[in-house]
C-alpha cells in the first residue's frame, strides 16, 4: 500500500520533457489491468514528492526506467534507479531514444537487458514491454484476459445487432407500405408482398449431398409478384376465424396451428375471405420455396435465412419436441419467419415429379392423389433446407416427430390474386 492509500504495480521513472510518451504507456498498461505510478499524476498537489516516491519503489515490483536524453542526465532518475536496485524490483530500462548512459546510470545499467522503442514510435513498442511485465502479475493478467473476453464478447454482439437492426430497417424501407396489415376479430396478420424473379429449384448447389431424390432435376421457375403470411398461421388467428384449435400443444396463441389436413386449410381460407372480402389462397410449392430461398433477396443459404439451422429454426435438436411461438427465430431475408422448421406446411399443389422444363408460374400437376406440403418440419438437419419443397401426405415420418400424429399441417396464407389488384384500383 502506497503513502497515498493506493496500491500499485508498477513504477514508473521518467523525466517530464517525456510526459507524452509517459501517458501513453500509463494508459496502455491500465487499460491491462497493471497499476502504475507516475509521480507527477499521482503525488498530492503540494505535497513533498519525496516520501511517496521511496515508497511506491518500495511496494511495486516491477521498476520500468524510461530512457531518453532528458532522463539520462537526470539526477531524480539516477536516485530512483539506486532505491529500484536496493529493493526487490525487477528494473526494466525502457528506451526511447538512442543515447549511451551516462557513468552514474551505465554502472547500474549495463547487465540488465533492455529494451529498445525505436527507430519507430514508442507506442509501437508498449507490445513488447507488456510481455516483459506481464509474468509477475498472473492474477491481474487472467482477469484482464477475461474482461478482454467479455469485451470483445460484448462487442461482437453489439455489432450483431447492429448489423441485424440495419438489415431489419433496410428490408422494412425496401418493403415500404407494399407489405399489407389485415385484422380479424382485432388479431392482426402481416402479408409480405414478395417481389417475382427466376430462380433454380430443387436441389440446387448449396444442398450438397443432403438433397433428395425427388427434388430433381434443377430446373429454372419464374415467378410474377405475390404475397405470403410473415409467419405461420397462429392458434390465435385460427380460432378467430374458425371458432375451435385444434392443436396438440396449446399453452400458447402464438404457437403455429397444427392437427389441421389440407381441407381444413380450404375451409379455413375460404372463412378467411369472407371476413375480409379478399382472396387468399395456398401458395404453390413454387411460391414457397422462393419465398423460403428468400426471393430476389436470397443470399444463397442453406437453410431459409442462414447457413446455422439453431439460428432460424425450430428442429428436433432444440425444440424439445414441441412447437414453439412464431418469429422466435431470425427471420430470413424477406423478413419471413419459421420458414425453415417448426411445422410443415401445406401447398396448393398436387403432388408430380420434377421437369426439367423451364416453368412460368407452375401450379403443379392438373390431376393427382395428394397434395403438397412444404417440409418446414425438422428432424435431420438436411430436413431443415429451404429447398425441400415436398412431401407425399402418406410419405414416411421423420423417426421423431415434432408433434404427436397425427401429423396434420399448418399453412403460410399465400398470395391473395385480388391484393395486387385491389391496391393498384
Amino acid at each position: 500500500m502506497n503513502k497515498s492509500g493506493k496500491e500499485y504495480d508498477i513504477f514508473i521513472s521518467y523525466s517530464s520533457n517525456d510526459q507524452k510518451v509517459i501517458d501513453a504507456l500509463c494508459h496502455f498498461l491500465e487499460e491491462r489491468n497493471l497499476r502504475c505510478f507516475v509521480a507527477y499524476r499521482d503525488v498530492p498537489k503540494g505535497e513533498d514528492w519525496a516520501p511517496y516516491i521511496v515508497d511506491a519503489i518500495e511496494n511495486c515490483k516491477v521498476f520500468v526506467y524510461v530512457h531518453s536524453q532528458s532522463s539520462n542526465t537526470s539526477k531524480e532518475t539516477t536516485r530512483e534507479l539506486n532505491l529500484a536496485f536496493e529493493g526487490n524490483c525487477l528494473v526494466i530500462p525502457f528506451r526511447i531514444e538512442d543515447v549511451n548512459y551516462i557513468k552514474a546510470k551505465k554502472y547500474r545499467l549495463t547487465n540488465i537487458n533492455w529494451l529498445d522503442a525505436f527507430p519507430c514510435k514508442p507506442e509501437d513498442y508498449f507490445g513488447n514491454l507488456f510481455e516483459r511485465i506481464k509474468p509477475n502479475f498472473p492474477e491481474r493478467i487472467k482477469q484482464y484476459d477475461n474482461r478482454k473476453r467479455e469485451d470483445v464478447e460484448i462487442e461482437i454482439q453489439r455489432r450483431e445487432a447492429e448489423r441485424k437492426k440495419k438489415e431489419l430497417e433496410e428490408q422494412e424501407i425496401q418493403r415500404g407500405e407494399e407489405d399489407q396489415v389485415f385484422n380479424i376479430k382485432s388479431i392482426d396478420f402481416k402479408m409480405v408482398r414478395v417481389q417475382g424473379g427466376t430462380f433454380q429449384m430443387g436441389a440446387t448447389s448449396e444442398q450438397g449431398c443432403d438433397a433428395f431424390d425427388w427434388e430433381y432435376p434443377v430446373h429454372s421457375v419464374t415467378l410474377s409478384d405475390y404475397y405470403i403470411g410473415q409467419t405461420e398461421v397462429t392458434q390465435e388467428l385460427w380460432e378467430a376465424v374458425m371458432g375451435s384449435n385444434p392443436s396438440y400443444f396449446k399453452d400458447n396463441n402464438q404457437r403455429p396451428v397444427e392437427n389441421v389436413s389440407w381441407y381444413d386449410c380450404q375451409e379455413f381460407i375460404e372463412k378467411l375471405n369472407r371476413l375480409t372480402g379478399k382472396n387468399f389462397r395456398l401458395p404453390t410449392e413454387a411460391e414457397w420455396e422462393y419465398a423460403a430461398r428468400g426471393g430476389s433477396k436470397s443470399k444463397g443459404y442453406k437453410y431459409s435465412g442462414s447457413n446455422n439451422p439453431d439460428a432460424v429454426a425450430w428442429y428436433n435438436k432444440n425444440s424439445g419436441s414441441k412447437t414453439h411461438p412464431v418469429a422466435t427465430k431470425q427471420a430470413n431475408e424477406l423478413g419471413l419467419y419459421d420458414m425453415s422448421g417448426n411445422v410443415w406446411e401445406w401447398c396448393a399443389d398436387l403432388y408430380g415429379s420434377y421437369s426439367s422444363n423451364s416453368q412460368t408460374n407452375p401450379r403443379g400437376p392438373i390431376t393427382g392423389s395428394y397434395p403438397v406440403r412444404a417440409w418446414r418440419q425438422l428432424v435431420l438437419q438436411r430436413e431443415v433446407r429451404a429447398s425441400v419443397g415436398s412431401q407425399l401426405q402418406h410419405a414416411r415420418r421423420p423417426q421423431q416427430p415434432l408433434r404427436p400424429p397425427p401429423c396434420s399441417l399448418s399453412l403460410p396464407l399465400g398470395n391473395p390474386s385480388d391484393v395486387l389488384s385491389q391496391k393498384e384500383k
